[in-house]
């Protein structure tokens, strides 16, 4: 679309905790911040499951957004609870 473009981010995950986590499927636990605005993922293969111990699970995730961002924010949102915790890096 014009004035949009991909963000393609490889993400890499470690579960330091004792126990499993389940977010969910990569669609309902992880944004793209745009102006105040969660968008969800256009495309994403981190899995739903990450086992106790786990380290460097790799995923990718694709958003479509405006043209030149410069710095992206991303909300990984709770799981029993409202809410996310986002975290913020430049391009």
């Amino acid at each position: 679309r014009a004035g949009q473009q991909y963000y393609v981010l490889n993400l890499s995950v470690d579960n330091t905790n004792g126990a499993d986590v389940s977010p969910g499927l990569g669609f309902d636990y992880i944004r793209l911040i745009v102006n105040g605005a969660d968008r969800p993922p256009n495309a994403n293969t981190l899995p739903y499951t990450f086992k106790a111990g786990a380290k460097s699970v790799g995923g990718r995730v694709v958003y479509i957004a405006p043209v030149g961002i410069k710095t992206i924010s991303i909300g990984f949102l709770y799981q029993l609870s409202a809410g996310q915790a986002t975290y913020s890096t430049d391009l």
